[in-house]
């Protein structure tokens, strides 16, 4: 539900269902689930430009994908420069996605993961 409002361009369902599905992997001691759904936030809160808020659901989701020995903590990672090259001074967020982008992601399986 919650990659179909996000690929509709119902942001804010998109997010509501994000957070609930965030916490509710919580009250499950789901901790790889929860770090998924904190990957795809911080994926929503980039595309609208809120960065801040995306950086700490980054460095969240990829301690705990590292803990885990998940192989999704490299791909977190590449995220997570993305974000802050685009919070650089003079930066636009064309450049900072040229580094990496969706597809890119796609190709090395985060999407079969994400769905």
């Amino acid at each position: 539900m919650e990659v179909k409002s996000y690929e509709k361009g119902d942001l804010t369902e998109a997010e509501r269902l994000y957070r609930r599905a965030i916490a509710l992997a919580e009250e499950l001691s789901d901790v790889v689930g929860m770090s998924i759904w904190m990957v795809n936030l911080a994926m929503l809160c980039e595309d609208q430009g809120r960065l801040n808020e995306a950086l700490p659901l980054l460095k969240w989701a990829m301690e705990i994908f590292e803990r885990a020995g998940s192989p999704h903590a490299e791909t977190v990672r590449l995220f997570l420069r993305r974000v802050h090259l685009q919070m650089q001074p003079g930066c636009t967020g064309w450049a900072a996605r040229s580094v990496v982008t969706i597809e890119h992601v796609l190709e090395w399986g985060w999407g079969k993961l994400a769905r």
